[in-house]
């Protein structure tokens, strides 16, 4: 088994748009997993995705919130141990983050603390970008081409990784995330006082700063660029916004629109590209380049949610620590995700992190919400404006200067600047003094949570003008989260230092206090505070302590503050605090396989049907797992592999629970003993090619879908039977594609029964055994040449040993060259092996598990010992099956796969080439699946066989590849939904092969003074296909009344060559070089005319291509008889989507010399719909190149026209 697609060639061409429709995918994206594993990923208009996998023979597939994961069994103990970045397996971010279109992965690779592993080389296979040495970690990119090196170097023993890495991360994206604002934060009074950043800078991480801009003239005094973009300058604006809001001059609105601190200097680090995205190892670059320089570093960007555990987070507090500069950082925008949705690396503990507020200081919906992921520690700390602020607009000259925005990006620089304010007036203070006085002297808005809007909204000019001389070392307190049981958890304490900077002793009364989100309050024997007076002398410090006992209140998310009053004065300190007394518990797993042992493997998890939230449980060795979990009622699925020791082949049964309520600790035992098989009655005996199980629970608007692709060992599915789900939706989805099986084998006396395989996971490497042979067995030891010398194996079965020291290709092929008739090869030890690569050896290779090895090394010592072989050039059926189980899992789950309760297909696989070997896949989508799989198989082509399929609402989409490796046409089309009882036939490859417009194609049409082309090099004869081209030599012309206006490599993309008035256009495709080793469609030239004016404004019209179809009586080698008559056929029309037209001409002309001398055709019409029909006299393929070559012109009333020439459009036989 293989699985699509290996990666495409460098000339690899773009890809047809495909016209919207359920079956025919829109886009094509291919990833290479950190594993080595490749995901070639096929959108679908309806928001589906199909994924091939192309590596690894078993993977696990996962789908929440319309994100799918797709994870190689390779990297599932690696997982589990939290060493890997789950967010190298979720292929839909993967790819919306653009990383299919890059030659390399980009990778953080984290040590342990102040580790110098940082500067040893980094792992095989990957080029070191940078050290990041505040995250512990070096940034690397892992090629493509050389990931399973990257991942054989990476991957150590159980869970652990090489060369002391902690854990490998993703490099991920990171996004970017003002008039009346400044007022309202009250920078003003600041400026009167005298404060406004003078001699004080500020680092700006973001796009860079137009400093052009009157507002930023002479403010800025250093760039630096740390993307990927070329040059340090702002091409996007985000930055040059962010940098005016903090330190603008207002200059060009006559200082109306100046930012907060006006005064200071800035620092434009351009962290993010010129599309507003940058790699978390530039940002954590930049960020320690700008400590260096800057008091107040604003970073405008974030990730995703993260515990303050990850790289940027864990840089942002080191470099604080070591360099004393505040990072003011954005919350983020993904409020509209509920809690626990503060980004990275605003999560970090020393960040002073911003939500954002409108101008009422009402909340901004799309402000991420508290607490931070994980711990539920208080974040965000500080709020400010974000909706509408109207900043500085980049590379604005001679227009609007000014632009506006929301997000946190926008309230962020508020904040940095009002801390370059109090930098000014305090040039001494820390990182954390600075912080805890902008949360301190914050406005709390009523309404909204602290773990929203932390300590509140800025007030820039109270920080900065505030009079008192008392200050705290905290502006906030996070007492930490709690799961239970309670009694006996220890009291957490947390001390607060305040200082009297005055010149008169001091007393402060102090109260604490804190509210659930549901409204208890947090009583004194949970919640106090210690002293609670404090007397303070001059110049003195005094410290309080709060203590929190969990085991007091009730259960809540609690937010409140420490307030400290001073007598006698003014002064008032708000420490905001925040816990969460959880309740969360211990919930135990047992599982056990079909056979009553420990699984081999064991996929489990759980749903919550409340929340919707995903729990994984990691089963050991034992069978056993636990975790913690809140209180609620889950769903429970598991995949449970039976492991066969002699060869680590495989079974799988599928166990569900629902509905377990988890209320205390709790115990489930999923225990597969009392499964059934899932079999398919088929009216011939059938083996799986492979089989794949998919589990989904849906409850109110939310669903989890979770998969398991079964790779080639395993050839029996299970499942228990389950009551009826009182709640929501359930399935079970069991895909099985079945063919004839390929290969038996028994030992003729005594009667002994054997199980083998072809080497190479059963591909089309080799010569296939087909019908029945009785041959005798040699060993041959490990099968050297110096082994077979001697020996007579002319004709028989060399039996060869595993060896180390020398690889199956070798030994196959000693085994041919000793003239062996099959060789097969037993295993030096338990399970498999797939290290066998050799395509189209002399003779069959097998391959035999170390048990039935040693068995026939038993009886040749006996004496002699003969095999029966029966085997199957090509399978004649192929049944694409999914039995779905809906609202519960049956007693009976056996099912009638009979030709008349399913849809049949007649596929016919044309080859285009001598000794073809191309690829077959098939997607399978039930109504429900955002994303399908398959892996693809090899098959000789020619190929002809009746496909069956499941007629039950689900939909199939078939797969084709032209070559082994993927890198040749793949065939796209689409498929009707199966109808039972339906019977029809399809080719694919069927010549002549020309470029043109497909029904399953968008037409070429023009939208104002814009030709969308959209013209597929390659189409079969079926009008409902085309095919992809991926390595001929093409290049497209455009011309407007005759003169060129284009040239580029394809007749694809939009191009802005219109003119208002009508024009004849005219495209000219040149196909110079086919698809290497073809031995038809080698050369085509295509030429379209058509007229074109400008239409309705914004309105996309089909344009008048015409197009002339060929349809001929071509064998499977894509042939017709030399030395006969042969009837051909074609059809002139408009290209699919166009209004028709009358064609009023055409000619044929037909070459036995590829294009040397041409001879007319003639040509009757077939009615007046375009159809004609002509007839031609082969010679004797001697008397020519043995190809007959085409060429046809055609024209309407309206002098639209085609010209095309096909060269060796088909063979002759």
């Amino acid at each position: 088994m293989a699985s699509a697609l290996a990666t495409g060639s460098a000339a690899a061409a773009p890809a047809p748009e495909a016209r919207p429709g359920p079956d025919v995918p829109v886009r094509t994206a291919e990833l290479t997993l950190v594993t080595g594993d490749t995901v070639t990923l096929d959108y679908y208009p309806d928001g589906r995705q199909a994924a091939r996998v192309k590596g690894s023979e078993q993977y696990r597939s996962y789908t929440l919130d319309k994100q799918a994961y797709v994870v190689p069994f390779a990297a599932e103990p690696y997982l589990a141990a939290g060493v890997l970045d789950e967010r190298l397996f979720n292929v839909t971010k993967l790819v919306e983050q653009g990383f299919d279109r890059q030659g390399s992965l980009p990778l953080i690779l984290s040590y342990p603390k102040q580790d110098m592993s940082i500067a040893a080389a980094p792992p095989r296979g990957s080029a070191r970008q940078a050290v990041l040495a505040s995250a512990s970690a070096q940034a690397v990119r892992a090629e493509r081409g050389k990931m399973g090196e990257f991942w054989g170097a990476l991957a150590g023993r159980g869970a652990s990784l090489n060369g002391g890495i902690a854990k490998v991360w993703l490099d991920g994206k990171v996004q970017s995330t003002l008039d009346t604002s400044v007022p309202q934060v009250g920078a003003p009074a600041a400026w009167q006082a005298g404060f406004d950043g003078t001699g004080g800078t500020v680092a700006v991480l973001d796009t860079g700063i137009d400093d052009t801009h009157p507002d930023l003239a002479g403010k800025v005094v250093e760039h630096k660029n740390f993307s990927d973009a070329p040059a340090a300058e702002d091409k996007h604006g985000h930055g040059t916004h962010v940098a005016s809001t903090i330190a603008g001059s207002g200059a060009a609105s006559g200082g109306a629109k100046k930012g907060v601190a006006p005064g200071a200097k800035l620092l434009s680090g351009k962290v993010l590209n010129d599309g507003g995205s940058g790699s978390e190892s530039g940002i954590i670059a930049g960020m320690e380049w700008a400590a260096g320089k800057a008091k107040v570093v604003s970073m405008s960007l974030g990730g995703g949610p993260t515990d303050g555990t990850d790289p940027m987070s864990v840089a942002v507090n080191r470099i604080s620590a070591d360099t004393g500069a505040l990072f003011v950082i954005a919350a983020g925008n993904s409020g509209f995700g509920g809690q626990e949705t503060v980004s990275s690396p605003g999560t970090a503990d020393s960040a002073l992190t911003v939500a954002a507020v409108d101008k009422q200081d009402q909340l901004a919906p799309f402000s991420s919400k508290g607490p931070r992921f994980g711990d539920h520690a208080l974040k965000p700390d500080i709020a400010a404006p974000g909706v509408a602020i109207s900043a500085a607009k980049a590379n604005s000259a001679g227009g609007e200067r000014y632009v506006s925005a929301n997000g946190t990006s926008m309230a962020t620089p508020h904040v940095a600047g009002a801390a370059a304010i109090l930098a000014q007036r305090n040039p001494k203070w820390t990182p954390a003094q600075l912080k805890t006085a902008l949360m301190q002297t914050a406005k709390p808005l009523n309404g909204i949570s602290t773990y929203d809007q932390g300590a509140g909204r800025l007030e820039a000019g109270v920080a900065a003008t505030a009079q008192q001389q008392l200050r705290a070392d905290a502006g906030s307190l996070s007492l930490g989260r709690f799961l239970g049981p309670y009694g006996s958890v220890d009291p957490v304490t947390r001390k607060v230092t305040y200082t009297n900077d005055g010149s008169a002793e001091a007393t402060l009364d102090l109260t604490v206090q804190a509210r659930s989100a549901g409204g208890a309050t947090a009583p004194a024997e949970a919640l106090s505070v210690s002293p609670a007076t404090l007397s303070i002398p001059a110049g003195g410090s005094a410290t309080a302590t709060v203590t929190l006992n969990p085991n007091a209140g009730e259960v809540g998310l609690y937010t409140g503050a420490l307030t400290a009053t001073q007598r006698g004065g003014a002064a008032v300190l708000r420490t905001v605090l925040g816990f969460n007394k959880d309740l969360q518990h211990k919930v135990s797993v047992t599982a056990t396989a079909r056979d009553g042992k420990a699984p081999g493997y064991a996929s489990v998890a759980l749903w919550n049907l409340d929340d919707g939230k995903y729990h994984r449980v990691n089963v050991d060795a034992t069978g056993s797992g636990g975790l913690l979990l809140p209180p609620g009622k889950y769903f429970v699925g598991s995949f449970l592999s039976t492991a066969d020791p002699s060869r680590n082949d495989t079974e799988y049964t599928v166990v569900t629970k629902d509905e377990v309520e988890v209320k205390g600790s709790t115990s489930i035992v999923l225990d597969g003993r009392g499964a059934k098989e899932i079999q398919a009655r088929t009216p011939e005996k059938t083996e799986a090619v492979t089989l794949s199980q998919t589990w989904t629970r849906a409850s109110g608007a939310r669903r989890f879908t979770s998969g398991f692709f079964y790779g080639r060992t395993v050839d029996r599915i299970y499942a228990v039977p389950s009551a009826p789900v009182t709640r929501g939706e359930f399935e079970l989805a069991n895909r099985m594609w079945l063919e004839t099986p390929k290969l038996a084998a028994r030992v003729v006396s005594p009667d002994t029964v054997l199980r083998p395989d072809y080497l190479g996971g059963g591909q089309e490497l080799g010569k296939r055994i087909d019908g029945t042979h009785r041959l005798p067995v040699v060993y041959v030891g490990t099968g050297t040449p110096a082994e077979f010398a001697g020996r007579d194996v002319r004709g028989k079965i060399a039996l060869i040993q595993q060896s180390k020291d020398i690889t199956p290709n070798d030994q196959v092929r000693n085994a041919a060259n000793a003239k062996a008739g099959v060789a097969a090869v037993f295993g030096s030890g338990p399970g498999r092996f797939a290290d066998y690569t050799t395509r189209n050896p002399a003779i069959p290779g097998l391959e035999l598990s170390n048990v039935e090895g040693k068995r026939l090394l038993e009886l040749l010592g006996r004496g002699p010992v003969t095999l029966e072989l029966k085997g199957v050039s090509h399978s004649p059926v192929q049944y694409h099956l999914v039995a779905p189980f809906a609202g519960s899992i049956p007693a009976d789950l056996s099912f009638d796969a009979s030709p008349a309760t399913l849809a049949t297909e007649r596929t016919k696989l044309h080859a285009v080439r001598p000794d073809q070997v191309g690829m077959l896949g098939m997607f399978s989508f039930r109504p429900y699946d955002f994303i399908g799989l398959t892996s693809t198989y090899d098959r000789r082509f020619p190929y002809d066989h009746v496909r069956y399929f499941s007629a039950n609402n689900t939909r199939f989409n078939p797969l084709f590849y032209g070559g082994p490796d993927g890198d040749s046409v793949a065939g796209n089309g689409s498929a009707p939904l199966p109808v039972a009882g339906s019977d029809r036939t399809v080719n694919w490859y069927q010549g002549p092969f020309q470029p043109g417009v497909s029904k399953a194609l968008v037409p070429v049409s023009r939208v104002d003074d814009k030709l969308r082309l959209n013209f597929a090099e390659y189409l079969d004869s079926d009008p409902d296909h085309y095919l992809r081209d991926l390595g001929a030599s093409t290049v497209a012309r455009v011309y407007r009344d005759g003169e060129q206006v284009a040239e580029q490599p394809h007749a694809l993309g939009e191009l802005a060559v219109g003119v208002a008035d009508k024009a004849n256009y005219r495209v000219e495709l040149d196909v110079n070089q086919g698809r290497p080793g073809w031995s038809v469609g080698t050369e085509s030239f295509s030429s379209w005319s058509f007229g074109s004016a400008r239409g309705e404004a914004g309105k996309t019209v089909p344009l008048p291509v015409l197009q002339a179809r060929w349809n001929l009586d071509l064998d499977l080698d894509n042939a017709a008889p030399a030395d006969r008559v042969h009837a051909l056929n074609l059809t002139a029309a408009t290209q699919p989507g166009a209004p028709p037209v009358k064609v009023t001409e055409v000619r044929a002309e037909v070459s036995y010399n590829d294009g040397g001398s041409w001879e007319a055709v003639d040509l009757r019409a077939l009615g007046s719909d375009g159809g004609y029909s002509g007839a031609i006299q082969h010679p004797r393929k001697a008397d020519s190149s043995g190809f007959v070559s085409l060429k046809v012109q055609a024209a309407d009333a309206e002098g639209n026209s085609v010209e095309q020439t096909l060269i060796r459009a088909y063979a002759l036989k």
